[in-house]
């Protein structure tokens, strides 16, 4: 095979795939979900948000654990070297001439506090849990979220499974048409059987209808596609690994269980709940700020200069060389009553905001629950009922057919039979996607179910 013609193919086969648009890859809904999370940005915002209260609690623990320090060093230049005298040691009042003598030089002066509390009646431990309950918080927030956006990739997903499946049933039922028609038009030819011009007409407004169902299902199918390709923010043209919708449809739940499970695992309560208890632990510390904070404290000073005065009078002294340190017990207390009052009325109302709000979300969940578990009742009992629809309409339009192609058949009869036979097919896979999207809803948000990494 020679060099330019592999460069042709090679070219060829370049520019078809630039005409096509993107390429196509098959993905699992695992690999979507994953992908999804790690591009979604308010998912990365949430993650920031979490880091945030990350630091609020750091800030909190370390005045719980740590002392407070405070160090001052100034060094600097130039300064006088000064001149005392004393020269009437009985005249405290007078200590003679305070001059500059020439030359100048350097200073250097330091001043390092300490603080360590050792009881604040609770005030420091109330903001340290408050700020780890604010964490809390900040992740079951983004856990919901992480849900919310695996719903939708899921719903998408298997959205795309449904119309390419709804494709098959109406391209199945455009074939028969076409076929019905060949029949029909040899019919005519012949002057055999029981049809006319009239049947004809059915059949081609039927065969209208049929292909505005396929053009607006490949509009759903595209718009699928176009939708897991923003939510994960990807350009690959995506294809599903799965091929067919599949439900364990025997399966029995249990309404309570998933109710009670939401309750207690719902990322959107357990986010309400640790605000309320953060609230809860504010509120506490607030009330605890009429006491006074109990400390260890120490100091040092420190100054050190190249002019050495070494002043023994005790009358004088050397502002530019020292070192002297101490330590004590102390107390401290802020006397601001009614600003402590209201901050304390302020945090309680916040509390039972939060309180009242976590009661009626606990409601709406139960009720969301219930929903979701009547829709995926309803979605099952319509599968079953119109997966046996199917069957019995495939039988019928197998007889219609066979009537038709002899001549003993009517086109009215063939077209309600392919009607029942589309609607049947139809509405069972859209049963079975309702069914496998509501089960699955109903398992992320009870927590038998985890979001993929």
């Amino acid at each position: 095979m020679s060099s330019a013609f592999l460069k042709k193919t090679t070219l060829l086969l370049f520019i078809l795939t630039q005409a096509t648009g993107a390429i196509s890859r098959e993905f699992t809904l695992n690999e979507l979900i994953t992908i999804a999370i790690k591009n979604n940005k308010e998912i990365k915002s949430l993650r920031e948000e979490k880091e945030y209260y990350r630091g609020k609690y750091i800030e909190a623990a370390s005045a719980y654990y740590l002392p407070y320090i405070n160090a001052d060093i100034m060094a600097g230049g130039p300064i006088a070297n000064q001149k005392k005298e004393v020269n009437r040691v009985t005249d405290a009042s007078n200590f003679g001439y305070m001059g500059i003598d020439s030359g100048f030089g350097y200073l250097i002066k330091s001043s390092i506090d300490l603080i360590y509390p050792i009881y604040t009646f609770g005030k420091l431990g109330s903001l340290k849990e408050a700020a780890d309950f604010g964490v809390e918080s900040a992740e079951a927030n983004l856990r919901a979220k992480e849900i919310e956006v695996a719903v939708q990739v899921a719903q998408a997903y298997y959205g795309l499974i449904l119309f390419n499946d709804i494709l098959s049933v109406l391209s199945d039922g455009e074939k028969r048409l076409k076929e019905a028609r060949k029949k029909l038009r040899e019919l005519l030819e012949k002057e055999e059987g029981n049809v006319t011009e009239k049947d004809l007409f059915k059949l081609d407004y039927y065969s209208s209808e049929l292909y505005f169902r396929i053009a607006e299902t490949k509009k759903g199918l595209e718009l699928a596609r176009s939708s897991l390709r923003t939510l994960c923010t990807i350009e690959e043209n995506i294809e599903t690994a799965e091929s067919s919708l599949e439900a364990n449809t025997s399966e029995e739940i249990n309404l309570t269980e998933y109710i009670i499970k939401s309750r207690d695992n719902r990322y959107e309560i357990k986010a309400l709940r640790n605000l309320k208890k953060a609230m809860e632990q504010l509120a506490q510390a607030q009330k605890r700020a009429y006491f006074p904070d109990i400390f260890i404290g120490g100091g040092l000073r420190f100054s050190h200069s190249n002019f050495d005065f070494d002043e023994n009078n005790p009358w004088i002294r050397d502002d530019f060389n020292y070192f002297g340190f101490a330590v004590g017990l102390g107390a401290k207390v802020n006397l601001e009553i009614g600003s402590k009052y209201g901050k304390e009325v302020q945090t309680y109302a916040q509390f039972m905001k939060y309180q009242y709000l976590e009661e009626a979300l606990i409601g709406a969940v139960e009720l969301q629950t219930k929903k979701l578990f009547e829709e995926y009742t309803e979605a099952k009992n319509n599968f079953e009922t119109y997966s046996k629809g199917e069957k019995a309409a495939k039988k019928w339009l197998t007889t219609e057919t066979m009537n038709y192609n002899i001549g003993l058949g009517d086109t009215k009869g063939l077209i309600d039979a392919l009607v029942a036979y589309a609607q049947s097919g139809i509405i069972k896979n859209k049963s079975l996607y309702d069914m496998k999207i509501k089960k699955m809803i109903l398992d992320y948000y009870a927590g038998l179910t985890k979001i993929p990494k």
